[in-house]
């Protein structure tokens, strides 16, 4: 028998990403920041901004890491969650292909890749991607 017809609760979507995001972003990235700002210390960095964030958060591909867990929780929850075959199967691939794909270019991070600013680019715009698939993966299916 198909799903009948609902209206889109788009307050309790809302709440599921809030929900989400604190406290469970804040706590995945705990360890990242405090190893940020404890080197930054160390470092003696100058001038803070967006750019030093982004150049030296994620030195070693931490980010990676972050996305690939926070990721990899919130496809558990979709599968929970009643949703339509196709859209489940689709979004779990998107999902399944980014943690492949993350756990792949961690690999190669940690194999010793010298330039410390470019692999904390990389994991950041990674990351953010993660995030974003993280969010269509709370958002999808019924509230």
């Amino acid at each position: 028998m198909p799903m009948a017809r609902r209206s889109i609760n788009l307050n309790s979507k809302v709440a599921r990403v809030w929900e989400w995001v604190f406290p469970t972003v804040l706590i995945a990235l705990a360890p990242v920041l405090a190893q940020f700002f404890l080197s930054a210390f160390n470092r003696g960095v100058s001038a803070y901004s967006v750019y030093n964030l982004i150049g030296y958060i994620s030195p070693r591909g931490e980010l990676l890491i972050v996305s690939v867990a926070l990721v990899a929780e919130a496809m558990s929850e979709l599968l929970r969650r009643q949703i339509s075959r196709w859209q489940r199967n689709s979004i779990i691939s998107l999902c399944l292909g980014f943690v492949i794909f993350a756990t792949y270019l961690f690999s190669g991070v940690s194999g010793g890749y010298s330039d410390p600013v470019a692999v904390s680019s990389t994991s950041v715009d990674i990351f953010l991607w993660g995030l974003a698939l993280c969010i269509i993966c709370k958002v999808a299916g019924r509230s």
